[in-house]
């Protein structure tokens, strides 16, 4: 509704200062077809420069979430959003670091709604709950895959080592072996 821009501003839930430490949003609204029904559109942009203990690197958090809103039975609302994450964290501590990834997911509820400042709040929790879900996804598909990697070239790397101090030592047993028939 008309009132829903005003309600709107600022949403407890979905303040950008409250998980960003500043950062950036904006959020859009439209009627769709629907007898009492909107689309929502919220977007939150946070940089960070400077962020090691060097005082180097930089990131970039960006989230979309869309939002479909319907009226149901009994003073109720359905809720459908779809929310994209995407995440960059470059470095360059000992050596050039790039991660990056992007996660999307869906989620539906049903929630009752009198008004306006109803689905405000209820738009923000699901919004709340979507992105938390999306950055643990992210900790764990797509910098967990990068931990695995390091992980694996190390433990490469030290099987390697592995390889070598037992071909050395048993060059230096039949060394030993060789000299000890010999005397």
């Amino acid at each position: 509704g008309a009132g829903f821009k005003e309600t709107s501003r600022p949403s407890a839930s979905t303040d950008p200062r409250r998980y960003y430490d500043g950062g950036v949003s904006s959020a859009y609204l439209w009627e769709t077809e629907d007898e009492g029904g909107f689309a929502a559109c919220v977007l939150f942009r946070k940089e960070a420069q400077g962020f090691s203990d060097a005082g180097e690197g930089d990131g970039r958090w960006d989230a979309i979430h869309v939002a479909d809103v319907r009226a149901a039975r009994g003073g109720r609302a359905m809720y459908q959003l779809t929310s994209t994450v995407m995440a960059r964290v470059r470095t360059s501590e000992g050596g050039r670091v790039r991660i990056a990834g992007s996660i999307t997911r869906q989620s539906e509820r049903e929630e009752a709604a009198a008004g306006d400042p109803d689905h405000v709040a209820n738009l923000g929790r699901m919004i709340e709950d979507m992105e938390l879900k999306l950055r643990d996804a992210l900790v764990q598909v797509h910098f967990g895959k990068t931990r695995e990697v390091f992980n694996t070239l190390r433990k490469l790397h030290g099987s390697r080592l592995d390889r070598e101090r037992q071909d050395m030592q048993s060059s230096l047993a039949a060394a030993l072996a060789a000299r000890a028939k010999v005397g």
